[in-house]
């Protein structure tokens, strides 16, 4: 938690902010006609060269400009917030009453010498407190049902990193003749009766960092709308689908360089599978998929499209991924209406 969401709890709950000359300092009134109730944050986790002398200072400096107003009476609480509440200790023996706000553990601390109520100070650092702790237990909630929601996704990520990894570990992603050992695509293989492995093992090989950044990009960008959408078995087929027929309609225009060795790989096919996909479901919901505007995939699209420019070599698989993920997503969409009117 910061300091600023204690802020804005005080000043929800009625506070006015006055303005004080110093950073990391803020000045809450709580104006009453028999007395005006005073909390002082301070923020110590900022304020680091802060000693007791200085402190002291502080506190003093405030509570001169506090008298110099014409309140009936005045009641003035310190409230030093830190991620170190052992060390801010020290500070308890300046004048005045002093709370301790453990940003770091979310807990506040009112030692035996101090106040133990003032005004309704305390039930608002509570409240902060309670709701910084529940907003951190929905990003835990979120973070949890991202990954679950797109658990497909991330590991087809995470597969193709490793790959890639282990590309560079033993070789280069760069060198045509160990892509083309470790599986991917080559016109020597086509036609031999090995090469068939090669439509799935090339999904997973790249040429280069930007290669593979590019295609993860974009499956990470767009692929948890349709595993959402589709389900996880739909989303793999889908997937691998696509990327087999991008690999198939690769093979063909490879094939059409003969007396040439050429050699393909990378995970295009599969991912323009998914824009495919993204781009059916989008037209089935007229324009719009969740939060995601036709708009959107349009602009994806062309980016697909520039990157299909820049490497022309991966030109088919593009588009025969795009094409097949089309399709594919259409016939499950079929299965998938038919298996809710069986049901």
């Amino acid at each position: 938690m910061k300091t600023e969401n204690l802020v804005r709890q005080f000043q929800e709950a009625g506070y006015k902010k006055a303005i004080v000359n110093g950073a990391y300092v803020d000045v809450l009134l709580q104006i009453r006609p028999q007395c005006t109730h005073v909390v002082v944050l301070i923020d110590c986790i900022h304020l680091r060269d802060l000693t007791v002398e200085k402190y002291e200072g502080i506190v003093r400096a405030i509570r001169k400009s506090i008298y110099n107003y014409d309140f009936q009476q005045v009641q003035m609480l310190q409230v030093l917030c830190t991620n170190e509440p052992e060390q801010e200790k020290e500070y308890l023996s300046v004048f005045g009453e002093h709370w301790i706000v453990d940003l770091e553990e979310e807990r506040l601390l009112i030692y035996e010498n101090q106040i133990a109520e003032f005004s309704n100070a305390r039930e608002i650092i509570e409240q902060a407190l309670f709701r910084a702790e529940m907003i951190e237990q929905e990003r835990i909630k979120d973070r949890r049902n991202y990954i679950k929601e797109n658990i497909c996704t991330i590991l087809l990520v995470i597969l193709n990193i490793l790959v890639f990894i282990w590309i560079e570990f033993t070789g280069s992603s760069l060198d045509v003749e160990h892509i083309a050992n470790s599986g991917g695509l080559c016109t020597e293989s086509v036609g031999h009766g090995f090469w068939y492995y090669q439509l799935i093992t090339s999904m997973f090989l790249h040429f280069g960092m930007e290669h593979l950044a590019g295609n993860m990009f974009m499956l990470l960008a767009l692929g948890q709308y349709v595993e959402k959408r589709v389900g996880k078995i739909f989303y793999l087929t889908i997937y691998f689908g696509a990327g087999l027929i991008g690999n198939l309609a690769e093979i063909f225009d490879m094939l059409q360089n003969q007396g040439q060795v050429v050699v393909a790989a990378g995970a295009s096919g599969a991912v323009y599978g998914i824009v495919g996909a993204l781009l059916y479901l989008v037209i089935q919901n007229h324009g719009r998929l969740e939060e995601l505007p036709f708009r959107n995939i349009i602009l994806l699209t062309i980016f697909g499209i520039c990157n299909v420019m820049i490497s022309p070599s991966v030109n088919y698989a593009h588009v025969g991924g795009l094409i097949g993920g089309f399709i594919l997503t259409g016939i499950l969409c079929l299965l998938m209406g038919k298996e809710e009117k069986g049901s």
